[in-house]
């Protein structure tokens, strides 16, 4: 089907691919211009600041860094003329983070469109998996570990949870059933 041919054919298939992405963004200018510094940049993991197990130590996540992003890019078989393409969708409320993302990205060797859609068509077309990305908003429940992990559940898989990227580990699922079954 031509959502799975998407999906196969994408660049975001390539671990390399996604860490230069993650390592295009600054997310520190991120939050000081666009969310008038209220916030923290997520460096560590998905686990925030204020939980108890918030380790900034023995999780390290992404900074800045566009040198590094240019090498794993290289990596993967892109450069300055074979620049790997996307789709941001977003809703209107992201309008702004959106092409703030869009020009580091751009600026970082990737070719970024920004596709701003109705609330209602962007929560349908995810929850049928036929973007590969996207901008969405999620709100922990209550302030636990768990509410955080349980995204990355690959039984949550969407429509039927909040793993809305379809993220699968066996490992991560077997580890946290576990901790599930200790409650």
């Amino acid at each position: 089907d031509e959502n799975s041919e998407m999906v196969k054919n994408s660049p975001l298939k390539i671990k390399a691919v996604r860490k230069a992405l993650n390592y295009s963004i600054d997310r520190n200018k991120l939050v000081k211009y666009l969310r008038n510094n209220i916030g923290i940049p997520a460096h560590s993991g998905f686990i925030p600041v204020g939980i108890k197990s918030f380790n900034p130590d023995s999780v390290v996540g992404y900074y800045y860094n566009p040198i590094k992003a240019k090498q794993l890019l290289k990596s993967a078989g892109f450069d300055d003329k074979n620049k790997p393409e996307f789709t941001l969708h977003v809703t209107d409320d992201y309008r702004e983070q959106a092409e703030f993302i869009q020009a580091q990205l751009n600026e970082n060797n990737f070719k970024i469109q920004v596709s701003v859609e109705k609330t209602s068509a962007l929560r349908q077309a995810v929850n049928r998996s036929e973007y590969l990305l996207f901008k969405k908003s999620w709100v922990a429940d209550y302030a636990d570990e768990e509410n955080f992990m349980n995204v990355f559940y690959s039984k949550n898989f969407c429509p039927n949870g909040a793993n809305y990227f379809h993220y699968s580990n066996p490992e991560f699922d077997k580890l946290f059933g576990e901790v599930q079954n200790e409650n």
